[in-house]
This record gives C-alpha cells, sequence and structure tokens, in this order.
C-alpha cells in the first residue's frame, strides 16, 4: 500500500505538471467517490480507490501552488512597466555571470512615497558586477518592474513574482527604510562569510585553477572556472564532480567517520554530530533544492550502509521524493536537478546491482573456461616457485607473490566497483540527458573511473588544508601540496580525455 500511495501522489503531480485537461481532475475525484463504497469489499478495488484519491490529492497539491504563485502575482499586476522604488534584503549569494550578477531578494516592500506595501513573492535583480552584493544586505533602488517570462517555470519554482535589469540604487545608510534582514538569512550570511573565508584560504595555498578545481569539489563553487575547463569537464561527463550531489556529502562523511576515534566519538555519537555538521554544510553550499535533495541523499546513503538495511533505502528514497514534491511541486517536473538526482540514485540501487551480477557471471565462466589451463605446470607460479632458484627460499617467494596478488585483486575490485557504479548511474540518467541535454558522452564511464579514486583524496586533503590554515599555516601547505598532487592528476586525466 505505501508504494501505491507514494507512486499514485507523484502521478497525480505529474498530470498537473503536462498539458493536460483540468477535467480530468474533477473525473479522478468522481470515480474516487463513485467505487469507494463498493471497493471495501475487494481489495483490488480497494487499492484502485486510494490510488485515483491519492492522484487527486497530487493534483490538488500542484493546483494550490499554481493558484498560490498567481495570487501573490496579481498583487503586483497594476505596476508592471512602471518605474518604482523598491526596499528588500538579499537572501542568496549572488549568482555571478560574466557581465552582471542575479540577485534574489526576499521581504520585498514596494515604496510609494513614505508609504511601504509589502509583497509575498521574490523578486529577481540583474545588477552589473561592481559593486559587489552580499547576502544579508539591504537593497533600496528604483527600476521598472517586469513581469516574468510566461513559459518559465523556474520563476513559479522560487516564487519569483517580478523582475528587475540594472536598478538605480539609492543611499540608505542614514534611511529609514534600511531593513533589518530576518534572524534565518543572518545566519545564512555568516555561515557564507565562513565558506568565502574557507576559499579565499585555498587560494592563498593552492594555485589556479587547482584552487578553483577544489572549491568546486568542496562547495560546489565554480564560477570562476575558466569557460574552456569547464567545457573540458561537461564533454568528458565528469563535471557531475563539481556540482554538490549525494555522492561529495557521502565522502565527507567517510572521512569525518574515519578521523571520529581520534575525537573519542564512537559511531553512533558521530551521527549526532554529523547531522548538525551535514546541514550547515547544505546551508553553506547555498541550500538550493538540489543541495538539500542531496544532503538527503547522504544520510539515506550513511544510514543504509551503517545499519546494512539496503533494501530499506527503496522506501526511504520514495518517501523522500514524495515530501520534497510535496514541498514543491515544480520540481518533478521542471527541475532537471532534481530528475538527475534520484534517477542517478535509481541508477545506482537498481541498475548496478544488476551490472555486478553480470560481470561475476561472465567471471566464474572465464574461471571454468580456464580451468584446464591453471592446472598446467607452466600457468601455476607455486609450481614455478617450486622448482626454485639457486639461493632463494621458496615460501619467502611465495608469501610476496601472494601479497602482489592481493594487492591486484584489490584494486581491481576497486575498479569494478567504480565502473560498474559510473555505467548504472549513467543508465540512470541517459532519458533527461537525452530529452532535456541532448547531450551524452560514451566516455564518460572510462574518465570517471580514471579520476574516481583521486577525488575523495582532494577532497580530503583540501578540506584538511582549508580548515588547518586557521590554526597553523605550514602544516595546511602540506595538506595543499598532497591536494595539489590528486588535483593535478584529475585536470591531466580530463585533458586526456578531453582531447581523445
Amino acid at each position: 500500500m505505501f508504494y501505491v500511495v507514494s507512486l499514485s501522489f507523484l502521478a497525480g503531480v505529474l498530470l498537473h505538471s503536462l498539458p493536460i485537461p483540468a477535467f480530468l481532475g474533477g473525473a479522478l475525484f468522481l470515480g474516487g467517490v463513485l467505487i469507494f463504497l463498493p471497493a471495501a469489499r475487494h481489495k483490488k478495488l480497494f487499492a484502485l480507490c486510494f490510488a485515483l484519491l491519492f492522484v487527486l490529492l497530487g493534483w490538488v497539491r500542484f493546483e494550490q501552488k499554481n493558484v498560490l504563485y498567481l495570487t501573490m502575482q496579481k498583487e503586483v499586476f497594476p505596476l508592471f512597466g512602471d518605474e518604482v522604488d523598491l526596499v528588500g534584503v538579499v537572501s542568496e549569494e549572488p549568482v555571478q555571470k560574466e557581465r552582471f550578477q542575479n540577485v534574489m531578494l526576499t521581504s520585498v516592500e514596494i515604496v510609494f512615497g513614505a508609504v511601504r506595501h509589502p509583497t509575498r513573492g521574490a523578486v529577481l535583480v540583474s545588477t552589473p558586477l561592481y559593486p559587489r552584493v552580499y547576502i544579508g544586505e539591504t537593497l533600496y533602488f528604483s527600476c521598472d518592474f517586469e513581469k516574468p517570462l510566461d513559459d518559465h517555470r523556474y520563476f513559479e519554482r522560487r516564487r519569483i513574482v517580478a523582475t528587475c535589469w540594472f536598478p538605480d540604487f539609492k543611499n540608505i545608510h542614514e534611511s529609514a527604510f534600511k531593513k533589518k534582514a530576518p534572524s534565518w538569512i543572518r545566519f545564512k550570511a555568516r555561515i557564507m562569510t565562513f565558506k568565502n573565508s574557507l576559499i579565499a584560504q585555498v587560494s592563498r595555498i593552492i594555485s589556479s585553477p587547482h584552487n578553483i578545481l577544489l572549491s568546486g569539489l568542496l562547495f560546489g563553487d565554480i564560477a570562476k572556472m575558466p569557460p574552456d575547463l569547464k567545457d573540458a569537464f561537461i564533454q568528458t561527463g565528469t563535471v557531475h564532480i563539481m556540482a554538490i550531489s549525494g555522492y561529495n556529502i557521502t565522502i565527507l562523511m567517510s572521512i569525518f567517520f574515519r578521523i571520529a576515534p581520534f575525537l573519542y566519538l564512537t559511531r553512533r555519537r558521530a551521527w549526532f554530530v554529523v547531522v548538525p555538521l551535514l546541514f550547515v554544510f547544505v546551508v553553506m553550499t547555498g541550500a538550493q533544492s538540489s543541495v538539500i535533495r542531496a544532503g538527503i541523499m547522504g544520510i539515506i546513503a550513511g544510514c543504509a550502509q551503517e545499519s546494512g538495511r539496503l533494501r530499506n533505502v527503496h522506501r526511504i528514497l520514495l518517501l523522500a521524493g514524495c515530501v520534497m514534491v510535496f514541498v514543491n511541486p515544480y520540481s518533478l517536473w521542471f527541475d532537471s536537478g532534481f530528475q538527475l538526482s534520484f534517477l542517478a540514485t535509481i541508477g545506482l540501487i537498481y541498475i548496478t546491482p544488476c551490472i555486478e551480477k553480470g560481470m561475476s557471471a561472465c567471471g566464474i565462466f572465464l574461471k571454468k573456461l580456464l580451468l584446464p589451463l591453471r592446472s598446467m605446470p607452466c600457468m601455476s607460479w607455486r609450481h614455478a616457485v617450486g622448482a626454485g632458484r639457486v639461493g632463494l627460499k621458496t615460501e619467502h617467494v611465495s608469501s610476496r607473490l601472494q601479497s602482489i596478488y592481493d594487492v591486484g585483486k584489490s584494486i581491481a575490485e576497486s575498479i569494478r566497483k567504480s565502473l560498474t557504479s559510473t555505467i548504472g548511474a549513467n543508465i540512470g540518467v541517459l532519458p533527461v540527458l537525452l530529452f532535456t541535454f541532448h547531450r551524452v558522452s560514451l566516455i564518460a564511464p572510462l574518465a570517471n573511473v580514471a579520476i574516481g579514486f583521486a577525488v575523495p583524496y582532494a577532497m580530503a586533503f583540501g578540506a584538511l588544508s582549508a580548515f588547518s590554515s586557521f590554526l597553523f599555516l605550514p602544516l595546511s601547505r602540506v595538506f595543499g601540496w598532497s591536494a595539489w598532487v590528486f588535483l593535478e592528476y584529475i585536470l591531466k586525466v580530463v585533458a586526456l580525455f578531453d582531447k581523445s
């Protein structure tokens, strides 16, 4: 019943997201009411009734969100096309473009002389790159109030009711219009300030472009990355390592659990530290919906790994998806990041085990095929050692060869896991890549396998370098040099695959 209810709710949201006539919602409701009473005696009909009702709930939830946005937009509709005075608080870190920056304002008030009229939605303001604007800052300006694009669901998803292009800023240092930012924005501003100081410390220790790559790995900050380098990561299908995802968060959680014993923390107590730190990390990286999804994915993956109950991941993943879609119904169809995150996780959960079973079956077949050859004296390294050489002890050579064999086996196993995980995730996200981005990288599995082992070490040494720089700079330089080696390897491999 859990799967029926969850999938039916998602189906209702999806039906409303698609261009389907509105009378279908009424038909679903009428059908659910008509079969509700007779369905009580039949389990299949009862399940169908519940499915139709939850499809209707999904439809209603999307319609409720849509009506709320239209209501907020109607409040400012008479002002579209006019020049107005606005005062608001910067709620997110500005997005730096090539020639301008996009600033998100909340708690916006429209100024009419000495009267201020509050608006419930957000306003997106495009300003020149200078002067810089920071989160938590109050802006007072005049601009042409414009309506967002009608066919752009991005504005509805972010509750943006209006846009302003290159406003005329006014001095509010001595003005009564200076607003106090809400407490959650002030908390977010402090965390962002700390993040910017970490990025500045990384730039002092590691040269460019390695410091930019490290900032992308740790914080998802690639705004300053050169276009040619960013295009190389896109062409090779490795740009995802610089987008904060469940993979990055899982690596950071693994690093913390490794150093937890040195902090006298048991694994159970370490979880009480990890969850608040994960919340701070999500805020530090922007607290966007994709980052929040990544945080939930990291907690799910960590809990599954600790408890060993991998079968529960299916239910938790579906529940997490339903909760996030309920909060923001636009995510299911209009947010490609949401789709990529969940489809990649679905690929890891369902497709990767099938690939591993196929590879294991091929390995067993090859072992059976080569079994007659292994019995030959010339194919047995133990027999070759037994034949002996003058001055060599058989047991000593055998143990050395056995250790080399074990190391090679562990390396092959790690490569196999990385390859199967990459292929499973790529197969999962293939529909979105084809229909949304119209781009598929055929060399992505090989490139990801080649750099996969270096990413955790680069992140670990980079994080240690950034945090230790506040305590002892020479020690941070040692960690920075170690991180530079792995960052250089990643850049060389990506450049090599980009040329091929």
